[in-house]
């Protein structure tokens, strides 16, 4: 949890600086740099496709036995 929370602020970061300055560069207004610098950060905490922050596989509450199959 703590590597999720230290790359989302390095990445609010990475992306404010970038949408400020081509906000700057291109003349649009200074607020895409917020903008783009948070949807950044979002996206990385959440990982919707599961890409960077895997999920531990977990394990069945009951495995079937060989005897409840098999019928004499």
């Amino acid at each position: 949890m703590k590597k999720r929370v230290v790359t989302s602020v390095l990445w609010l970061y990475a992306g404010w600086y970038v949408g400020a300055m081509t906000a700057f560069l291109v003349g649009l207004s200074p607020v895409l740099g917020p903008i783009v610098g948070i949807s950044a950060a979002v996206l990385i905490a959440i990982d919707p496709r599961h890409v960077l922050w895997s999920q531990p596989l977990s394990a069945p509450a009951v495995a079937p036995t060989r005897a409840a199959s098999t019928s004499a």
